[in-house]
């Protein structure tokens, strides 16, 4: 199994009860169920297994979340399972912009639901990808009806 790992620090921490009760309702409203507790240590859960497998949506890949507070910090540690993907820079943005999202709601922001976009992203790139086959099988089709078209002529 592949994976992505990336963490995240939340600096400035007041209140941790708070600051983790916050990062409950952001993870639930993004899809994560909460895999563990215990005390002010939370384990947060999304996707299937292998989801890199059978969909581009980094939403749909199995993601690991441990929160985990210090004196006035709380670290978020993320672990992808990237299996059967090829993780591009942008791709990579989705947690960057995961967990800015999640440290804005423990500073008091509303909860962002972050999956619409990334499914809009990722069917963006896959009918480009579709585009650009179709656009590559038709020059094939194209080049070997005029090799056939020569070699007939020449006999």
């Amino acid at each position: 199994m592949s994976t992505y790992e990336r963490t995240h620090r939340i600096e400035g921490i007041a209140d941790v009860d708070d600051a983790v009760e916050r990062l409950v309702e952001f993870y639930r409203h993004n899809g994560y169920k909460v895999a563990d507790r215990a005390d002010d240590t939370v384990q947060f859960r999304r996707g299937r297994p292998r989801g890199g497998w059978f969909s581009s949506e980094m939403t749909q890949l199995q993601t690991t979340v441990h929160a985990e507070p210090g004196d006035d910090t709380l670290s978020l540690e993320y672990t992808v399972d990237t299996s059967g993907q090829w993780l591009t820079d942008e791709d990579r943005q989705f947690w960057s912009r995961e967990a800015e999202a999640a440290e804005a709601c423990v500073n008091g922001a509303d909860p962002v639901d972050l999956r619409d976009d990334e499914r809009q992203r990722a069917g963006d790139v896959t009918s480009e990808i579709r585009r650009t086959g179709l656009q590559a099988m038709f020059i094939i089709v194209i080049l070997v009806v005029g090799v056939m078209l020569v070699a007939h002529l020449m006999g």
